[in-house]
């Protein structure tokens, strides 16, 4: 591991307020010089988002530099063991400060994930902040040749907008709910407000369109969602949603017998998301014989008009029977004198 000292003599963004921290792992045979300036630099700008985290409450910021309530500099020593509380409080691995500048999409590529599926989540968070007004590039997948260029890529990029307010809320253990925090966090303080901001496909956000003429309500959607996100009313034949559950997996669509759901990829940052909506209701259907609704209107007429033509439904009773609820059709099967038993059937020796 090598040391670099940054001070006000060598005209760092801290002076001694950023006094020493590491960077590395290098060799400090190969190691160039621009090379650790540019990775101290980056360090420092970290150090600077995370500032309101890590400062402790008798520290100062001046000019951008950070000292103690006495004047005296502030160690780097301070800032990584409070930042070493902050990572084992949250459940999260160790990591370095100069880690957090690329651990997301490094920890996907340590996972196995495709290069492609990192740009294209790359790609929907982009869209979303620069919707949200904070203009600039964000996230960027830098694929380079030698140390060289990478070296370029990283002095090449411009700083882009970021929220003027620091969150104030604890990450929570569940990806989705600390991810709806930081969402809600960088719509209030937008620079544009929105209320709705379309995303490519493939994005974790949306809602689903249900086509009515074709659903029929048989709520097998219901059973496939692993979210949570599709749910049944009790009150009357109905599918509702909450939009803000939603990861977009397709398993409804997919699963519907009708192929009436199709998926509307979106983020939705109003009071809405979070609240059941009705995508789609009908009218219930009573039973013919004791008058208790067991199902819709539309299902049953479709149904009947499936098996009408069928050689086990050719008799009026039969179709009558595909009418009544489940005890009533077991009730009318016992009275029904020309429904066979299995006593007609006799037995062979």
């Amino acid at each position: 591991m090598v040391r670099h000292r940054r001070n006000a003599r060598s005209g760092g963004p801290g002076g001694r307020a950023a006094a020493s921290w590491r960077v590395g792992p290098v060799r400090r045979r190969t190691a160039p010089a621009s090379s650790l300036k540019a990775a101290a630099k980056a360090d420092w700008r970290t150090l600077r988002s995370l500032g309101p985290y890590l400062w402790p409450r008798e520290s100062l910021e001046i000019r951008g530099r950070v000292v103690l309530a006495d004047g005296g500099p502030l160690a780097d020593t301070v800032l990584r063991r409070r930042f070493d509380r902050i990572t084992l409080a949250n459940g999260l691995p160790r990591l370095r400060i100069h880690d957090l500048r690329h651990t997301g999409a490094s920890l996907m590529i340590a996972a196995g994930c495709h290069v492609k599926v990192i740009a294209e989540q790359m790609g929907h968070a982009e869209t979303i902040l620069n919707a949200l007004g904070y203009g600039g590039r964000h996230f960027e997948l830098i694929r380079a040749e030698d140390a060289a260029g990478l070296e370029r890529a990283l002095w090449d990029m411009q700083p882009a907008r970021t929220v003027p307010v620091a969150a104030s809320f604890n990450l929570a253990a569940e990806k989705r709910g600390a991810l709806d925090f930081e969402l809600d966090h960088l719509a209030k303080h937008a620079p544009s407000a929105q209320e709705q901001i379309a995303l490519a496909r493939g994005a974790p956000f949306g809602t689903l369109e249900v086509n009515r003429q074709a659903c029929t309500l048989c709520k097998a959607c219901l059973g496939a969602c692993p979210e949570g996100a599709l749910l049944d009313s009790p009150e009357a034949p109905a599918l509702k949603f909450i939009e803000r559950n939603c990861v977009q997996c397709g398993l409804c669509a997919d699963t519907c017998p009708e192929a009436a759901i199709s998926l509307v990829p979106r983020l939705l940052l109003a009071p809405q998301a979070k609240q059941a909506v009705t995508l789609n209701e009908a009218e219930p259907f009573n039973c013919v014989r004791c008058g208790k609704p067991f199902g819709t209107r539309q299902l049953i007429d479709n149904m009947l008009g499936k098996l009408s033509a069928h050689s086990m439904f050719a008799g009026g009773g039969a179709l009558r029977r595909l009418q009544m609820c489940a005890d009533c059709r077991v009730i009318d099967m016992m009275e029904s004198k020309d429904e066979p038993s299995i006593l007609d059937y006799p037995g062979r020796k």
